[in-house]
């Protein structure tokens, strides 16, 4: 998560890191909710940051041109969502749906947060609810209850207009929905994993992290717009890749790939190629067709990119001048 300084070098305002993972928001004082010696007794924080645009600036929404006004959205640690436009800077939208009670908690945390089809916003919790908020009317549109005790960890959308949605569970469980309608449960994949998933991906054919070429060998078609490839990984380290159009778990599954360390970050490349980065802060490169390994980038990676920043920076200006180390890798993209 970033901050934006008003020292700018060469007409472009220079941005450095502010925290690592999450990041002061809206300083208040301590809620109901963030009672107790919780980890947020200090205000608000971010637990999840999205944006409406591909690396290479197309939306991420079917409905939405890139002639529309950039949007950033968060989840904060009292359960509220925020909209806020990147041109202005301003508070476009807020959310403050709140979901049951649950113990002394009025408000569950939210673990995943994506912009979805027709102009929505969708949030998974840990009290297993994915809400999906209509940008437009500012409100609550419909939401999805996972089965009893499965906190929802992580969420992707897929298929044409990506109305199917995957959510991993914190019981090693895929759950299947269509947004269209979501009190319905379509399927779900229970065998593949031992442990929480931590990431659910399907592969967009034509999105700046992704390439045509997996898309040819697999043989889906690309004008869907995304295709039923569908990525997960788990804290068992494995990371499964499944041909979602078949019928079956069994049937669909078509390579597992163990990385021997559990996976917090997961996707495509190209070239049918997946990153993972671990709980051990390593990243490594595999092909998804095979199960085989690419390239490890291993322990000396976080140097690696210190190294890298530190000559990149113009004149070692700005927060790498005084920065020895990095200790985590946060997140990773393809472009």
């Amino acid at each position: 998560i970033m901050h934006q300084h008003h020292q700018k070098q060469e007409n472009r305002p220079f941005l450095t890191p502010s925290r690592t993972i999450i990041t002061s928001f809206t300083p208040r004082k301590p809620t109901s909710f963030t009672a107790n010696n919780s980890p947020y007794d200090g205000g608000d924080w971010v637990l999840c940051l999205t944006s409406d645009r591909d690396d290479d600036g197309s939306s991420t929404q079917t409905t939405t041109t890139t002639t529309a006004p950039e949007t950033i959205a968060c989840a904060l640690s009292n359960g509220e969502v925020q909209v806020y436009d990147t041109q202005r800077l301003h508070l476009a939208r807020s959310f403050k749906e709140q979901s049951p009670q649950v113990g002394n908690a009025s408000t569950s945390r939210i673990t995943d947060l994506k912009y979805g089809p027709q102009n929505s916003l969708v949030s998974a919790d840990q009290n297993g609810l994915v809400k999906v908020f209509d940008l437009r009317q500012a409100k609550v549109g419909s939401q999805v209850q996972l089965p009893p005790g499965q906190p929802a960890l992580c969420m992707d959308f897929g298929f044409e207009g990506g109305y199917l949605a995957a959510v991993g569970s914190s019981k090693a469980r895929v759950h299947f929905y269509d947004l269209r309608n979501p009190s319905q449960l379509l399927g779900s994949y229970v065998d593949s994993h031992r442990d929480d998933i931590t990431q659910v991906a399907f592969y967009k054919p034509g999105s700046s992290s992704s390439s045509s070429s997996i898309n040819n060998q697999n043989n889906v078609n690309a004008n869907n717009g995304t295709a039923g490839l569908l990525l997960t990984a788990s804290e068992d380290g494995l990371m499964c890749l499944f041909d979602t159009t078949q019928p079956t778990e069994e049937t669909a599954l078509k390579s597992v790939i163990n990385v021997n360390a559990p996976i917090r970050k997961a996707g495509f490349c190209n070239n049918n190629a997946l990153y993972c980065l671990t709980g051990n802060e390593t990243l490594s490169l595999w092909n998804g067709e095979t199960g085989s390994l690419i390239y490890d980038f291993g322990w000396n990676s976080r140097q690696d990119m210190l190294s890298a920043a530190k000559s990149s920076s113009p004149n070692n200006s700005g927060v790498t001048s005084s920065l020895n180390s990095i200790d985590y890798l946060v997140d990773a993209r393809y472009t």
